[in-house]
């Protein structure tokens, strides 16, 4: 039935799935991420060839969240570090043993 007005010019899925016959398996696509980490995260962030690397958008969320969970409070924007470097500095005494040895 039509649910909403929206509704009255969708197409009908009907020929999209076809439950009589499904697809094998082998044949699904393999879904792919279009998020890639930084290239700090691929490496030590306390090494001097990763501190310096700026935060990018998705490393300034990660920290804001992390953050969040350590002190209990959302930081202000401007008290995100600008860098790999400054960040670990700031997270590595919160996080101590949280995550296992090391």
């Amino acid at each position: 039935p039509i649910l909403t007005n929206r509704d009255i010019d969708a197409r009908d899925l009907r020929d999209a799935i076809n439950l009589s016959a499904p697809r094998s398996p082998s044949t699904w696509p393999i879904p792919a991420t279009n998020i890639l980490p930084g290239e700090a995260a691929l490496g030590d962030p306390a090494s001097a060839a990763f501190a310096a690397q700026p935060l990018e958008d998705l490393d300034r969320n990660i920290y804001a969240l992390a953050m969040t969970h350590f002190t209990g409070r959302e930081p202000a924007d401007e008290d995100i570090p600008a860098t790999v470097g400054e960040a670990y500095a700031r997270l590595k005494p919160l996080a101590a043993g949280a995550f296992g040895s090391g």
